[in-house]
């Protein structure tokens, strides 16, 4: 089969954010000359950040991309983190904070580069347009999209 797909985008598949998430990435993040295929479950980044909390997440996740890419896709990766509910799972004493959900992401991407190393990652997190935004100021050296804040890149 000849390869396609220019990439992989790893997003969350919850359903209150699923469609927006989507929609905004190919319309902000991937040119429309460019095809995408999303890999992903709820919680997608979480699960890429902690792989040991959820082992089967994970298994399924890497499983599914080395398919695209052995199938279907090119080597690029997008990852997108946002606000995400699954952290309601994890047996925590405190709140987690938009500032960890950040750094989670970027673990996240840490994580799909010693499975992928060779493969460039872009890493985006989808603003709250709240006053938590301000943890997102600390990025804007890289580039913005009105829905996105790109906050790791490995290129």
């Amino acid at each position: 089969m000849s390869k396609k797909i220019d990439g992989v985008v790893f997003l969350c598949f919850d359903p209150r954010e699923e469609a927006n998430l989507w929609k905004n990435v190919k319309g902000e993040l991937i040119l429309p000359s460019q095809r995408f295929h999303p890999v992903g479950q709820l919680g997608t980044a979480v699960v890429l950040a902690m792989p040991a909390y959820f082992p089967v997440k994970f298994a399924a996740i890497m499983e599914d991309t080395r398919f695209a890419l052995e199938e279907f896709a090119r080597g690029n990766f997008i990852l997108i983190g946002h606000d995400c509910g699954i952290y309601k799972l994890l047996k925590t004493q405190k709140p987690t904070t938009l500032i960890q959900k950040v750094q989670d992401t970027i673990s996240g991407a840490k994580c799909l580069q010693e499975h992928f190393p060779n493969i460039p990652i872009s890493v985006w997190f989808k603003k709250t347009f709240s006053l938590e935004d301000e943890v997102l100021n600390k990025y804007n050296r890289l580039p913005s999209t009105r829905s996105f804040q790109q906050i790791y890149t490995s290129r």
